[in-house]
């Protein structure tokens, strides 16, 4: 299984040795700012009366991701970039495994690297216009469709030094070739799992489970009673949301007839 993930490697080594310029850190949480209408309190005696002020019921509930939605969202769009030539990948590396069932080792060998140059010339543009991030990203569902490191891909198809040589070149762009995917551990990969999953539902990536999932259906089973979780809250956040928004309109209404 291992020898079959050329197609993985040269994938991401093409995107980690791009020239391009790193991206920009994410945003902060934006915070909203109330004006400062706190005024120091009389002496309390017994009898003290103070005016009551009506606030309005807040909803304290779970963040819907551990971001701002602008970082979720320019997430979202670099997993819908990258996820297309994830699949790419593990679909070669299926092909190739059958490949070696039926060849020599001196023939496969032959076929990995006919097959390298035909992804190197057809792929290398494209790819190399991948930011960091994104290449980060192709590295971590690389390991989501086929269950291994791309620094394994490279240590046992090539050598264990080009492998060593290929992870020091990402690393001079802030990357990784030895890591890997699972969203039960790991925040950053829960956000691109729970990214995944609501595309899958709503058709705007095709579906291609990972490789845990053909190990085992039920891998993920905690994984998505969160996101399901999460999808409630949002829902119920929104509803809460716009129910807020039209009681301030209703009230501004009320406002503007008194001062009339």
């Amino acid at each position: 299984m291992a020898t079959v993930f050329s197609t993985a490697a040269l994938l991401v080594y093409t995107c980690v040795s791009a020239q391009g310029q790193p991206s920009p850190p994410p945003s902060g949480i934006p915070v909203r700012e109330f004006p400062r209408q706190a005024q120091a309190m009389p002496p309390l005696e017994a009898d003290t009366l103070f005016p009551g002020v009506q606030l309005s019921d807040v909803i304290v509930m779970g963040n819907y991701a551990p971001m701002s939605y602008e970082d979720y969202w320019r997430i979202k769009r670099r997993v819908k970039k990258v996820w297309p030539y994830a699949v790419l990948a593990s679909q070669y590396l299926h092909e190739m495994d059958s490949l070696r069932e039926v060849m020599s080792e001196r023939k496969f060998r032959k076929e990995v690297d006919r097959r390298q140059k035909e992804l190197f010339d057809n792929f290398a543009g494209i790819l190399k216009k991948f930011s960091r991030s994104e290449g980060k990203i192709l590295i971590k569902l690389v390991y989501r469709q086929t269950g291994i490191s791309t620094y394994d891909i490279a240590r046992d198809l090539k050598s264990g030094f080009k492998a060593f040589w290929w992870n020091a070149s990402a690393g001079m762009f802030s990357l990784s070739l030895k890591d890997e995917y699972d969203p039960r551990l790991y925040p950053d990969d829960y956000v691109i799992e729970r990214i995944l999953r609501e595309c899958f539902s709503e058709g705007e990536l095709p579906i291609y489970p990972s490789y845990n999932e053909l190990v085992s259906p039920f891998y993920y089973r905690k994984v998505e009673q969160d996101i399901a979780r999460d999808q409630l809250r949002r829902q119920e956040m929104e509803k809460a949301e716009k129910k807020r928004v039209r009681q301030l309109k209703k009230q501004a209404r009320r406002d503007e007839r008194t001062m009339r």
